[in-house]
């Protein structure tokens, strides 16, 4: 397990002031949750905001029972500008990685040692959208049925950034907790990733 340099920590001090629980299904059954946390807090005289993404799924294997856990987060400025990110990742049995990536100018300083080594600088874009922008974005850009926008998402699984593509489509009545609610339905799909050098198909 990885030390997290000092632009994002797994506990940081500071204010809650968002906190979420999400049921996740697989195939119209409950596998697990997503449990978000936004906490508030000061360094060097300004305020960042920490936010945690922490997926839990059980899955079924044949006979066997699997858990699997990943810890997305980062840290940014009430104004959207990301200065850190995070990914905590469990392997298998008393195996964990943490990816913990520190923004630096205009590139992103990823960082991992222990049995999964990296040490890698990666081209970053000050337009990324951190985890607390993404929560709020469809506020933001006041979505309504027809709309269409993009915006750039860090995908640590890759180590990479995407183009998030948003489709938003029309209203629609969905069971909540076991109320009937109207929600807007959209479609947010990130572009192909493809390494250079390969076919895009």
């Amino acid at each position: 397990v990885a030390a997290a340099p000092a632009a994002v920590r797994a506990d940081p001090k500071g204010k809650l002031i968002h906190e979420t629980w999400d049921a996740a299904y697989l195939d119209g059954n409950k596998a697990g949750y997503v449990h978000t946390t936004v906490h508030e807090h000061e360094r060097d005289g300004k305020k960042v905001l920490h936010t945690n993404v922490a997926l839990n799924l059980t899955l079924k294997r044949f006979k066997d029972t699997l858990i699997a856990n990943m810890e997305r987060a980062t840290d940014e400025t009430p104004d959207g500008t990301v200065l850190g990110v995070r990914m905590t990742q469990t392997l298998g049995q008393q195996q964990v990685m943490v990816l913990p990536g520190t923004v630096q100018g205009k590139q992103l300083h990823v960082k991992v040692e222990g049995k999964y080594q990296m040490d890698k600088k990666i081209p970053w874009d000050d337009q990324v959208v951190g985890l607390y922008r993404e929560h709020h974005i469809f506020k933001e850009k006041q979505a309504k049925p027809g709309d269409q926008f993009s915006y750039l998402h860090y995908e640590p699984m890759i180590n990479g950034i995407v183009t998030i593509q948003v489709a938003v489509k029309d209203f629609e009545e969905v069971m909540v907790c076991p109320l009937k609610r109207k929600l807007l339905r959209a479609q947010a799909v990130p572009e192909m990733f493809v390494k250079p050098g390969l076919p895009a198909d």
